[in-house]
C-alpha cells in the first residue's frame, strides 16, 4: 500500500489496479471510501481498462481474429509500477507483455496519477502508445464512496446534484450486461436525482453524452458531502449493489457492448483510437470535499460571489429581497452552523417581490431582514467564506 497526504486529506492506493483503497479526511476525521466489505463488494475502486463494462459474448474480433476479455478487462487485476512519488502525487505505470497481448493485442503504456490539490484531489489516466500502428480501447473508473457520510443520517437523506439540468434517460442493461437500444426516462427537466437502495435493483444508472460535467453528492441534513468534475468523459454510471451502503460515481470513456453489436473492436461504441506514438489523457477531480464555505461559495460563483444574481434588475428592494431568499435558503440547510437561527427577527417585506418568485414558490421559513444579515454577518464570513461587509456595502456591490 502507498500513501499520499498532505494537511488535508491521506490516499491510500493499492498496487493491483492502482486501486485507491482509501480517503481520510484529516479534518473531519472522516473515511469517504467504502471499506469493501467481501461479503457484499469487496472493491473499492476498480479500474477499467480496455473495456468498460462487458462485450456481447465477452468476446470481439480485431483483424478477423476473436479475442475474449472479462468484464471491465483485465486492468483492475494486474499489479502496477510506482514510475514516480513525490509528497503530493504518485504515478503508477503498467506496460503490455505476453499475458495482455494474448487477450488484447496492443502494445501500451497506462499510467494512474493521483495529484492532491487544495481542493482536494485528481486522478489522471495517461495511456500511450509506444508503437507506430494505431491501438483502440476504452478506459474507466469506478470509485465506491461510503454513505451514509455522517452519522445520524440515511442512505435516502442523500441525493445527486448535477451541474446542469438534465432530460437525459437511462440505458438499461440486459441480464447479459449488454446496453438496450432503447433508454428509459430518467431525468425531467432537474438536476437532482434522489437515492434510495432500490435505485439499483435492475443494475447500475447508464447516462449517455451527460449535459453536466459535474455531480455532488449531499444531504440536506448534513455538511459532508463531495463533488466529482468528470470534463472530458462521454458516459457516467451510478451504482450500489441492491442495499449496500455506498455509491460508485463512475466517469467512462467507453462504454460496454448493446445487445446488437457486431463485436468489431474498432467499431464498438465508445472506443477510444490512439495514433502511433500518442498519449491520450482525461482527469477526474472526484474529491472537492464540501464544507458550508463552499457550498456557498459554489451558489454565489467563485469571482463575484453575489453576481449569480446575473440580469435581475438592481433596485435596492429586488437586490434586498433575492440576497435575503438566498441567504435564508443556506441558513436553513446549515441551521447547525448558525447559532441564531432558530429566533429570527420579525418577517420583513419589501415592498416589490423578488421577480425570480412566482405564486408556485415555496413560503420562505425565515425571511430575514438586513438587521438579521447585520446579526449574522460576522459567523456567515467566518463560516461561509464570505468578505466581512457591512450590510449596505453588500447590497451595493450587487
Amino acid at each position: 500500500m502507498f500513501t499520499i497526504e498532505d494537511q488535508q486529506l491521506r490516499l491510500s492506493i493499492h498496487p493491483k489496479g492502482a486501486e485507491l483503497q482509501s480517503i481520510f479526511h484529516k479534518t473531519h476525521q472522516l473515511e469517504y471510501m467504502w471499506g469493501g466489505d467481501p461479503a457484499v463488494w469487496g472493491k473499492h475502486s476498480p479500474l477499467l481498462f480496455p473495456i468498460v463494462g462487458t462485450l456481447k459474448a465477452n468476446t470481439y474480433y480485431f483483424e478477423g481474429k476473436p479475442y475474449t476479455l472479462p468484464r471491465h478487462g483485465f486492468g483492475r487485476d494486474r499489479e502496477f509500477t510506482v514510475e514516480s512519488r513525490s509528497g503530493d502525487a504518485i504515478t503508477f505505470l503498467l506496460r503490455s507483455d505476453e499475458e495482455t497481448k494474448a487477450v488484447y493485442p496492443f502494445d501500451f503504456e497506462l499510467r494512474v496519477i493521483y495529484r492532491l490539490t487544495p481542493k482536494g484531489f485528481t486522478t489522471t489516466y495517461q495511456v500511450t502508445n509506444p508503437t507506430a500502428k494505431d491501438i483502440w480501447f476504452s478506459v474507466g473508473a469506478h470509485p465506491a464512496f461510503k454513505v451514509p457520510l455522517a452519522p445520524g443520517t440515511d442512505y435516502s437523506d442523500y441525493y445527486l446534484e448535477f451541474d446542469k439540468t438534465e432530460n437525459a434517460g437511462r440505458w438499461p442493461i440486459s441480464k447479459d450486461g449488454l446496453i438496450e437500444r432503447t433508454p428509459e426516462p430518467l431525468f425531467s427537466n432537474t438536476n437532482r436525482l434522489p437515492l434510495n437502495k432500490s435505485l439499483f435493483a435492475r443494475d447500475a444508472l447508464v447516462l449517455k453524452h451527460p449535459a453536466s460535467s459535474a455531480v455532488t453528492l449531499r444531504s440536506d441534513r448534513t455538511e459532508r458531502g463531495l463533488r466529482m468534475d468528470f470534463p472530458d468523459f462521454p458516459f457516467l454510471g451510478i451504482w450500489a449493489f441492491p442495499g449496500a451502503d455506498f455509491l460508485c460515481l463512475e466517469p467512462w470513456c467507453g462504454i460496454a457492448d448493446p445487445v446488437d453489436s457486431n463485436q468489431q473492436w474498432t467499431e464498438k461504441e465508445g472506443i477510444n483510437q490512439l495514433q502511433g506514438g500518442g498519449v491520450f489523457e482525461r482527469t477526474s477531480d472526484p474529491q472537492r470535499f464540501l464544507t458550508p464555505g463552499r457550498l456557498l461559495k459554489q451558489e454565489f460563483g467563485r469571482r463575484r460571489r453575489l453576481r449569480y444574481l446575473g440580469q435581475i434588475p438592481r433596485g435596492p428592494n429586488h437586490t434586498r429581497a433575492l440576497f435575503r431568499d438566498r441567504y435564508t435558503e443556506l441558513v436553513n440547510r446549515f441551521q447547525d452552523f448558525f447559532l441564531n437561527t432558530q429566533t429570527p427577527s420579525p418577517p420583513h417585506h419589501p415592498s416589490t417581490p423578488a421577480p425570480h418568485s412566482d405564486d408556485s414558490s415555496p413560503p420562505l421559513h425565515h425571511p430575514f431582514t438586513r438587521n438579521d444579515i447585520a446579526r449574522h454577518r460576522l459567523h456567515l464570513a467566518d463560516t461561509l467564506e464570505l468578505q466581512v461587509m457591512r450590510p449596505e456595502k453588500v447590497f451595493k456591490s450587487v
